[in-house]
């Protein structure tokens, strides 16, 4: 066997003693519950109702007019609009540094994100066609087959797109939209249909007014929500 591969396992073994060793560090069981459930939620298939636990690498998953709002154990929430779904793909969270690791894939749909006591660095949301990294943020993301888009709300946050491997921030008030081929358009923030539609694709604005009316839905599910305010860590926005 070569050097090199004697080197990796060695690695492996290191970085298993240091998740074993960290403290009071929560990485698989159950991470959070299910704090607002409205209609038909689903967690790796089974119903999920208020005060339902959530478990590490479960799938969440909504139906039509169906909403919820997840709050983890380091006050992180997660809200999930109609006809969407989740994975929760890891959580590790250590209560005495206040920094773990939190990996949420998001598939088609709508999202709202705030940030938890955690490092603001430990956070990372990961869509079809962009890697987010948040830094005390509360933000909103809309997956849709041919479109991406987020909306800053308070702090800022970071956004990779995978396709082209180019960087952007987005600070609150605006929002950028990505397509599969890479293109952007960041633009200032608005709460009316219309104004959205000058910056989308027309091929797209079907699927985008389907997907309008569920963040609609969310929006007006919020004040029965009450997520923690962000952690901020430097410039919160």
């Amino acid at each position: 066997m070569r050097t090199s591969s004697w080197a990796k396992i060695a690695g492996y073994f290191i970085l298993a003693f240091a998740f074993s060793s960290a403290g009071p560090a929560l990485a698989e069981g159950k991470i959070g519950v299910a704090a607002t459930v409205q209609n038909q939620v689903f967690g790796n298939s089974q119903p999920l109702a208020a005060g339902s636990g959530v478990f590490a690498n479960e799938r969440i998953r909504t139906g039509e007019a169906s909403a919820a709002q997840l709050q983890f154990i380091d006050q992180t929430n997660l809200s999930i609009g109609p006809k969407s779904e989740v994975v929760l793909n890891r959580f590790v969270y250590n209560s005495d540094h206040g920094k773990g690791s939190v990996v949420i894939e998001t598939g088609k749909g709508v999202f709202r994100f705030v940030s938890g006591s955690q490092d603001p660095t430990s956070y990372q949301i990961k869509t079809p066609v962009a890697t987010i990294g948040v830094r005390g943020t509360m933000f909103t993301v809309i997956n849709g087959n041919g479109f991406f888009a987020t909306v800053g709300t308070s702090g800022i946050h970071f956004v990779h797109i995978n396709s082209t491997g180019v960087n952007i921030v987005v600070n609150p008030g605006w929002t950028l939209i990505i397509y599969p081929n890479g293109q952007t358009e960041l633009f200032q923030s608005v709460d009316t249909l219309q104004t959205w539609l000058q910056h989308i694709d027309p091929v797209l604005v079907n699927e985008f007014q389907q997907l309008f009316q569920n963040l609609t839905f969310l929006n007006a599910l919020g004040n029965t929500f009450t997520p923690t305010p962000p952690h901020c860590t430097g410039e919160c926005g």
